[in-house]
């Protein structure tokens, strides 16, 4: 299976020809971005969590020129954001988020446009419309730009039935925003090779018109609009090891995507007087938003971004795969040289979403267990560690991938325990060696 890589990412290295960021400078640039039209959570960005982190997808999808990167670093100028949301589109944590609309929206939307045309739906640029000379054409739903449209909504529509789908674009050659058609045929490309590798096929075409889907007359068959919801609490029982952080997370699909019993609906409002929120308000203003901190098991706050558990769920709803590997740039598979490693397991502290995470057991049974289900490739494990003894594959066991398996990554125990009194001297022991031991201990 090959695909057509975007140029500007994805599994390309680039040299840095830019000064990185700091995290506390790259916090704050990312908040100036929030508004109505995009919800920011810069403390997963693997920048503000890493200073050594090589990810600027943002900066390289961005179509307004709002976010970019320059020689001093990151640049961010909210006043150019069109609220298109094709930077949310590759950012691998979410750390972006689109809100007009938001993926519960437009899949809603999306979905039920297929019901009514038994089996397609278009996807419109705003240009595409104007072109047209219209405002609304049935069977179509509009976006600012079609680099808002990413993997995870092509597959829902798939799950629901969907038979194919139109994008629709105005003249890109022309357009200030044409960088976004390069995200959308990426998202397309990764979408298809998602179906292939499920024994499956949904067209999907890029159109220079609009097209006219009229209401099929046939009314759709019950259930064929649900995707069983697996939450992120189902996907953690894979694993005997308890997942807290993990778990906790699953809450947020509740609220926030309201998805149950496999089909959207309005989240419930949370009852609070007056009073109360008016606490909460002042409480917010009083204390700014910080950097994330290391937890008591020694890593950053971890997370899974909803995309990801809406994406596994409708990867569930759609059967068993027919390929063994996949090549993709959704997620990926860690390897680690045992000759290059020191053991640090630096990797652990700084992923996002705890696909690395520390491993203790008994004499040589030491080193990080390793969870593709988890992985989003966003490249900071290779890119943070001090040995380069990490890789990161975009190949994946499909089998493993879809049961959660995890994989120990085998590292040689080091002969000193880190935040322990003599820690220091015993790894600078093992560094210099003993002979060149000077002190009385």
């Amino acid at each position: 299976m090959t695909r057509k890589p975007w140029p500007n990412t994805g599994f390309q290295k680039r040299e840095k020809s830019y000064t990185m960021t700091m995290p506390r400078e790259t916090f704050t640039l990312l908040n100036r971005l929030s508004g109505p039209d995009l919800l920011i959570h810069p403390e997963r960005c693997v920048l503000v969590r890493h200073k050594n982190a090589d990810c600027l997808k943002c900066a390289e999808a961005c179509t307004s020129g709002a976010i970019s990167a320059n020689e001093d670093g990151l640049a961010v100028d909210p006043d150019k954001c069109i609220g298109c949301g094709t930077c949310a589109s590759v950012c691998p944590t979410c750390a972006l988020e689109p809100a007009a609309p938001d993926d519960q929206i437009l899949a809603k939307s999306a979905a039920a446009v297929v019901k009514d045309t038994q089996g397609c739906v278009t996807f419109a640029c705003s240009n595409a419309l104007e072109d047209a000379g219209k405002k609304k054409v049935p069977g179509c739903v509009e976006v600012a730009c079609l680099g808002r449209i990413e993997p995870t909504e092509l597959i829902e529509l798939a799950a629901r039935g969907a038979l194919r789908v139109f994008m629709a674009h105005g003249d890109c050659d022309t357009c200030p925003h044409a960088s976004g058609r390069s995200v959308a045929e990426y998202s397309a490309d990764e979408a298809r090779d998602l179906l292939e590798a499920f024994g499956l096929e949904m067209a999907i075409d890029f159109c220079d018109d609009v097209p006219v889907l009229e209401p099929a007359a046939q009314e759709t068959p019950e259930g064929a609009s649900k995707v069983r919801s697996f939450t992120l609490k189902h996907l953690a029982k894979l694993e005997a090891t308890p997942r807290e952080l993990i778990d906790a997370a699953s809450d947020i699909v509740a609220e926030r995507e309201g998805f149950e019993d496999g089909l959207y609906c309005q989240p419930k409002p949370k009852e609070e007087d007056e009073t109360t929120a008016n606490d909460d308000a002042s409480e917010e203003e009083e204390s700014p938003q910080k950097l994330p901190h290391v937890a008591k098991d020694g890593a950053l706050p971890q997370f899974v971004p909803v995309r990801r558990t809406r994406l596994f769920n409708c990867l569930k709803a759609l059967g068993e795969p027919v390929l063994e590997t996949l090549q993709t740039g959704l997620w990926g598979t860690v390897s680690i040289d045992p000759d290059r490693c020191d053991s640090c397991r630096m990797c652990a502290v700084f992923c996002p979403t705890g696909a690395l995470r520390r491993h203790d057991g008994e004499g040589d049974d030491f080193g990080v267990t390793h969870q593709a289900t988890f992985c989003v490739q966003c490249g900071t494990c290779e890119a943070i560690c001090p040995q380069g003894a990490i890789t990161v594959s975009p190949e994946t066991n499909l089998a493993n991938f879809m049961r959660g398996q995890k994989e120990l990554l085998a590292m040689k125990r080091p002969d000193w325990e880190p935040n322990q009194y003599d820690s220091i001297f015993k790894k600078m022991i093992g560094l210099l060696g003993s002979e060149n031991n000077l002190a009385v201990y």
